[in-house]
């Protein structure tokens, strides 16, 4: 599965009124997608599914730790996600795309 961003800045004013809509929605729309698949259980219900995460999947490569300790500690912990964030972004990839001038 490839996930990329729709422009659509996250539907943040904060992101969108202010010209960021691809430099910096982009990535939080990554962010945002492959977190929604993780914690809906995806990559644990389908282990050979490659999720590919444009933009380097966005701050997705940073917050595995981070994504652990809240979901110890939050209400929000989801009984779908059956492990924890930082054992399923194992699964997923990032793609970029590099071009020399």
């Amino acid at each position: 599965m490839y996930v990329h961003p729709a422009g659509e800045g996250a539907a943040s004013p904060l992101i969108t009124g202010h010209g960021m809509t691809w430099m910096v929605g982009a990535p939080v729309e990554d962010t945002v997608a492959v977190m929604h698949l993780i914690l809906a259980g995806i990559p644990v219900r389908y282990p050979r599914m490659r999720i590919l995460a444009s933009h380097l999947g966005g701050a997705l490569p940073l917050l595995p730790r981070r994504l652990d300790d809240h979901l110890r500690s939050s209400p929000l912990r989801r009984p779908s996600c059956l492990r924890w964030p930082s054992a399923a972004s194992g699964t997923t990839r990032s793609a970029t795309c590099i071009r020399r001038r």
